[in-house]
This record gives structure tokens, C-alpha cells and sequence, in this order.
């Protein structure tokens, strides 16, 4: 197995340096693997930093943007140099710890009978070194968030766990899937890519799992501009993932309602109740409709937003 480690670098040159430090200091010595750098149009010193780091290093192929393209299609032009069989994209606002990239490697083989499609990690914020990414989930509201529950205390023996998504800091994947669905949807500006790549690859059938004993350090956001364009990102993501963000927000909100404490648990004379309750457990495959009535409305009103936030936009298109 060989792994291409993809990292495009927009500025921040001292995160650069300690994320490609910590790389440096983590990766096992015999690990067949490539490092793919890309410089997206720096202003800081990182092109001229990455040049003479590759040059000090074997398998090392930098390539310099000669405008700033945004991550989507930085890492995708990352994907035409590399020759792994199996792709790890990197943020170079990370900081790499010991042991974090074998549970990764070997979630491949160890769920081989589970199909999986991206495996993601732990991460945790060197702010306040709390858990800012544990898998993500969509809320009951519709919109993709991050559990933040600590794997070690909630459950210690699990190795691995499904979840909907991971996020875009830090996952591997398949070469060969990564090109079949497209790889990351150029659609996007600096955010919403790395769930919409997650969508896809569910959609072909593939899983999604986040390794529990990889842990690593994440400064989320760092980049310039990061956040310049969510809601319109967000809009997108919407556009093209309603139904399925519809139904597993209104499986969330059910989750919510049966364990809220002022919800009426009595399984004879609360009909949404008992109705949830057979879902949940499996009894029953239909959602309650007051679940998904719910989340609809909730999201009608957010597109009701975007709608006024862009209104002008579309007016000229």
C-alpha cells in the first residue's frame, strides 16, 4: 500500500512548519509513501519554505499554484501528482502525534467486510485541548456539526466508529474512489467541499469511519479566508444534499425528543412517543412525520434566508 500525504498550504508558514515537523517525527520508517505539497498562492514565504524542504527530502513533489485556487481545486490538482494507491489529505494547520497514522492505515483492512470508503481521527483544539472533531452527524436542524464526545471515556474498546462524515482536516481514501466520484466538487470555495466529497462517496454504497486511537492536534480554521464564504458553501450543500440532510436531521430531532426531559415517555398515551421509540429500536422503518415536518421547516427557513442574502445574485444570473 502506498500513500500519497496531500497538504496544500495557503499562508500560515509557521503552522506549516510545525504540522510538516510533527510529520516528520510521527510517520513510520517503513511506510511506502509520497508527500504531495502545495503552495495555493502564498504571500508569506511558503512557496520559497516548501521549495527547499523538498529539496531535502526524498519522494517529496512540491508544486507551486500561480494564483490562488482554494482548496478544492488545490487538492485536486495534488491528486494529478501523486501515485498512491490510497490518498491522506492533511491540513497544514495540524500537528501530528505519535501513533496517529497506523489505526487509519489498517481501519482499510481491519473493515474490509464493512466496505469502507474514508476513514477520518480524533481531533482536538490546542486552544483549550478539548475534542473538536469525533465523526460528524447532522443535527436537528439539518446542518452537518461535530460530535465532540471523547471516544476514550465513552467507549474505551472501540477501535472504530461509522459515522456520516468526516471532515476535510484529516482522512484517507481510496485513490481509485476519490477519482470515481469525482474528488472534491470545485463548486465549492474553502468550505462545504469535504462533506459533499463524504456524500458522495456514501452514495456509492461505500462507509465512513472515524479511527478512535488516532488522535491529533487541529488549529481550526487558520487559514486566510477560511470562513470568507460559509453560507453561501453552506447554500450549496443544501442544494444538492436536502433530501438526505432532511431525513437524518429529522432521525436526530427524533433522538432528541425521546430523551428530552420534558417529553411525555409513556409508550400507551403519547403516539409520537411510541412511534419514535419503534424507530429508533428498529421495529418500525418509517420516520415519524412530525420529525421530519420539523426539520423541514427549519431548513425552509434558513433557504428563506440565503434567499434575501442572495437575492441580487440572482437577480443578475
Amino acid at each position: 500500500m502506498r500513500i500519497s500525504i496531500i497538504i496544500s498550504v495557503f499562508n500560515c508558514l509557521d503552522l506549516t512548519k510545525k504540522c510538516l515537523e510533527t510529520l516528520d517525527k510521527t510517520l513510520p520508517e517503513d511506510l511506502d509513501h509520497e508527500l504531495i505539497l502545495i503552495d495555493d498562492g502564498s504571500s508569506d514565504g511558503s512557496r520559497g519554505f516548501l521549495k527547499e524542504f523538498g529539496k531535502q527530502r526524498e519522494h517529496c513533489n512540491v508544486i507551486a499554484n500561480e494564483q490562488n485556487l482554494g482548496f478544492a481545486r488545490s487538492n485536486n490538482r495534488g491528486v494529478e501528482f501523486s501515485s498512491g494507491s490510497y490518498l491522506l489529505f492533511l491540513n497544514n494547520d495540524t500537528e501530528l502525534t505519535g501513533g496517529w497514522i497506523e489505526p487509519m492505515i489498517d481501519g482499510f483492512d481491519k473493515l474490509k467486510s464493512k466496505n469502507p470508503g474514508m476513514i477520518g481521527n480524533i481531533q482536538r483544539r490546542p486552544s483549550d485541548e478539548k475534542i473538536d472533531h469525533a465523526g460528524v452527524y447532522v443535527n436537528r436542524e439539518g446542518k452537518p456539526d461535530h460530535l465532540q464526545i471523547d471516544p476514550a471515556i465513552e467507549f474505551p474498546r472501540k477501535r472504530y466508529s461509522e459515522r456520516l462524515a468526516t471532515t476535510g482536516a484529516c482522512f484517507m481514501i481510496p485513490r481509485e474512489l476519490y477519482l470515481k466520484v469525482g474528488g472534491f466538487g470545485t463548486e465549492f470555495q474553502n468550505g462545504g467541499e469535504d462533506m459533499d466529497l463524504n456524500f458522495k462517496v456514501r452514495k456509492t454504497g461505500h462507509r465512513i469511519f472515524v479511527a478512535n486511537k488516532s488522535c491529533i492536534w487541529h488549529h481550526v480554521s487558520a487559514s486566510p479566508g477560511r470562513n470568507d464564504h460559509h453560507e453561501r458553501n453552506t447554500r450549496k450543500v443544501f442544494q444538492k444534499w436536502r433530501e438526505f440532510l432532511l431525513e437524518e436531521g429529522a432521525k436526530q430531532w427524533m433522538r432528541d425528543y425521546l430523551i428530552a426531559d420534558d417529553t411525555p415517555k409513556n409508550y400507551f398515551t403519547n403516539s409520537l412517543y411510541r412511534r419514535g421509540l419503534a424507530f429508533e429500536k428498529g421495529w418500525s422503518s418509517k420516520i415519524p412525520q412530525e420529525a421530519i415536518d420539523a426539520v423541514d421547516s427549519k431548513i425552509k427557513e434558513q433557504e428563506t434566508i440565503w434567499e434575501q442574502m442572495f437575492e441580487s445574485e440572482s437577480m443578475e444570473s
